[in-house]
């Protein structure tokens, strides 16, 4: 799934994300891939994996940053160099 983080609460290490299909989901920084919680901004666009937790409800996991894309171009593609 994608989004957008909506909340950020810097004393729990934890937020919100609003995704593409505007649900409210929950985060902690435990499920940061490849980021750091403090590098996090509101606005920022990421992707993540959707999971119930039995506790806490749904819950956002393998979070990642990702670039935002241009408005009206889809997001280029990944080139490999040869070699």
């Amino acid at each position: 799934m994608i989004g957008r983080i909506t909340q950020l609460s810097y004393g729990r290490l934890c937020g919100v994300i609003r995704s593409s299909d505007r649900q409210t989901i929950f985060f902690h920084a435990r499920d940061l891939e490849g980021a750091r919680y403090n590098d996090l901004k509101v606005g920022g666009s990421v992707s993540f994996e959707l999971i119930d937790d039995q506790v806490s409800g749904p819950r956002a996991a393998s979070i990642r940053v990702t670039p935002p894309a241009k408005r009206g171009f889809p997001p280029a593609p990944a080139v490999q160099s040869p070699g």
